[in-house]
């Protein structure tokens, strides 16, 4: 079979623009939040719905999938139940055009996440606690979470500082 050069090249450019159209419009599906807004993802991002930065209210988070772990930790009683968002699932859903991002709390604590490999391990953006909505004065209304019980490798310190409480923005880089 012989396939000449210019049917080749119509394909290729009929994938690329088939791939660009997809990629705008999952732009486009980012819907505005209608609720308090609870955590802005900002920076090097793809999908935005407000000026630039990506937005969330807790239903925006929730549409993402609820995701549970459970985990011994050192600011909760014996094993606790974190319910939010993968991690992975929300930087994707902005469009992260990095892994590398800073994530930063209510009260300015940051924490870069540039050494942490944080897309090996299922780590949750918490807003419930043991089936508990997370409040300002639990440590939320957002708690980055990791499964520490799971993964000895990151039950250490490096890990649970970044474990940010009271998250409120990601800088993507």
């Amino acid at each position: 079979m012989r396939v000449h050069f210019s049917a080749v090249a119509r394909i290729t450019t009929t994938i690329v623009v088939l791939l660009y159209s997809l990629s705008v419009a999952s732009a486009a599906e980012l819907q505005k939040p209608s609720g308090e807004v609870l955590l802005k993802i900002t920076g090097n991002i793809n999908n935005a719905n407000n000026e630039g930065e990506a937005w969330f209210d807790i239903d925006m988070l929730k549409s993402l999938g609820v995701t549970d772990i459970e985990t011994k930790t050192p600011w909760t009683d014996g094993v606790a139940k974190f319910s939010g968002v993968l991690l992975s699932d929300l930087l994707k859903a902005a469009g992260a055009g990095s892994a590398d991002f800073e994530a930063i709390a209510l009260n300015k604590y940051k924490y870069d996440f540039g050494d942490i490999e944080h897309e090996k391990y299922p780590i949750v953006v918490a807003w419930q606690l043991n089936d508990e909505l997370l409040t300002i004065r639990s440590l939320g209304p957002l708690w980055m979470m990791f499964p520490f019980s799971d993964y000895p490798e990151i039950d250490n310190e490096t890990h649970k500082n970044a474990a940010v409480w009271q998250l409120i923005e990601l800088i993507v880089y």
